[in-house]
């Protein structure tokens, strides 16, 4: 493994390459990123993020490429920025009150003892169906089986609260599992497995088969911020079962203070 990157950097907005203006203009923004880096010893680097750096690239990089060998391109998505600073930050991102208590409203009464493993899906929206990795249904329901039988003890009881952005989908896949004191249990006995999509009804007739025992709750999933002040309230082990998710990741980062991630 090689070493972690410990080097200082430097970046900027990038508005000429942003807002499409000249060549000119562009240059004098790079050499100035490139000026200022040498002049405080930090690497200039431009961001990825909203195809800056292909912009970069078809604009001035690829006619001056020894010029173009001064920067690099990262992603921001890091924790090697501010993880340093976790204990600053966790405090300064306290979920508004309203959203604790909705949190609270979340688990009833009889499953506040037990040991909460949260389990976060995603299904991307539209607009980013070629950027983001979903959870994937069948290794998703694995995953969490296998950390009920993980945390599962005579002593221990475990339940399992489910997070995410489509409620619906994280409903299909957890349907035999879904326990009376839920919300979405009054769907069970009304919409059969065989309303689902092709791919769950045989999820769920394996399943019903070899899942472990424990009860799913779904949380009503109102907003992320909602989901932050439950991961941060309740979640004792954190399941991130979509690779590329961003706020999934924000949900384990500020969680309990004692809490064991998973990820993809």
């Amino acid at each position: 493994m090689p070493p972690p990157d410990t080097r200082k950097t430097l970046q900027i907005s990038m508005f000429t390459f942003k807002n499409g203006r000249g060549l000119g203009q562009q240059l004098f923004e790079m050499a100035s990123l490139l000026g200022i880096s040498k002049q405080i010893g930090r690497v200039p680097v431009i961001t990825r993020y909203a195809d800056v750096w292909d912009t970069v690239t078809n604009s001035v990089t690829q006619y001056f490429p020894v010029f173009g060998m001064n920067f690099e391109q990262v992603d921001m998505d890091s924790f090697k920025y501010f993880d340093e600073f976790r204990p600053e930050i966790r405090l300064a991102l306290t979920p508004p009150i309203e959203s604790a208590i909705r949190a609270e409203m979340q688990i009833p009464d009889d499953f506040r003892k037990d040991l909460i493993i949260c389990v976060h899906t995603k299904q991307p929206v539209y607009r980013e169906m070629s950027l983001s990795g979903p959870s994937d249904p069948v290794f998703t329901r694995k995953a969490t089986d296998f950390l009920v039988s993980k945390y599962k003890t005579e002593d221990n009881r475990v339940t399992v609260a489910v997070l995410g952005n489509d409620i619906l989908w994280a409903q299909n896949l957890f349907h035999d599992k879904i326990g009376k004191s839920n919300y979405f249990s009054n769907f069970n006995d009304t919409n059969s497995i065989a309303d689902s999509p092709e791919y769950t009804v045989s999820l769920f007739h394996k399943f019903r088969i070899d899942s472990k025992r424990f009860q799913a709750l779904l949380t009503v999933g109102l907003s992320p911020i909602d989901d932050l002040a439950f991961s941060r309230s309740f979640c004792d082990v954190f399941f991130l079962s979509a690779p590329t998710s961003s706020i999934g990741w924000w949900m384990a980062y500020l969680s309990k203070d004692t809490v064991e991630v998973y990820y993809r």
